[in-house]
């Protein structure tokens, strides 16, 4: 619900003049759970707006995880185990890390630059026409987070 109601319904409401979200909805609700959630930790309060964007991305992969685990698809089984050496006494010799040469798309994630995009297009849009509601300065940290 939150990777749908911050990355996909705000960013498309600046751009459809009919659709109306009310303040409680966007920020009252979010805000006091964010609140709730961040008096676990008084020590780190400092690190609040960080938290804020760096769970909005994550959202996108946790619902992909989700969606990915609930209809088994080709990436269901995939789970990547590293050998662990420890006391292994059969084998004494741990082999080097060998550099790989990575191509600039294995070292990018492209989905998640074009989604911001989309929140900088969403933010700019919202810019020049504020319509209604201004959610731009949200939406371009938001891209910047992604």
């Amino acid at each position: 619900v939150a990777c749908i109601l911050s990355n996909i319904i705000v960013p498309l409401s600046v751009m459809i003049p009919e659709l109306y979200l009310p303040v409680w909805g966007v920020a009252y609700i979010p805000t006091v759970l964010l609140v709730v959630t961040a008096i676990r930790n008084p020590k780190n309060i400092h690190l609040l707006p960080f938290w804020i964007l760096f769970e909005s991305v994550m959202t996108i992969h946790r619902t992909r995880a989700a969606l990915v685990g609930l209809f088994e698809l080709t990436e269901f089984d995939e789970w990547l185990v590293t050998k662990k050496t420890g006391n292994n006494f059969e084998d004494n010799k741990v082999p080097l890390l060998q550099k790989t040469r990575k191509r600039l798309r294995d070292r990018v994630n492209f989905p998640e630059i074009l989604f911001s995009a989309f929140l900088f297009f969403c933010a700019s849009y919202n810019l020049v026409f504020p319509g209604k509601t201004s959610y731009y300065f949200n939406l371009y940290f938001q891209g910047l987070a992604f």
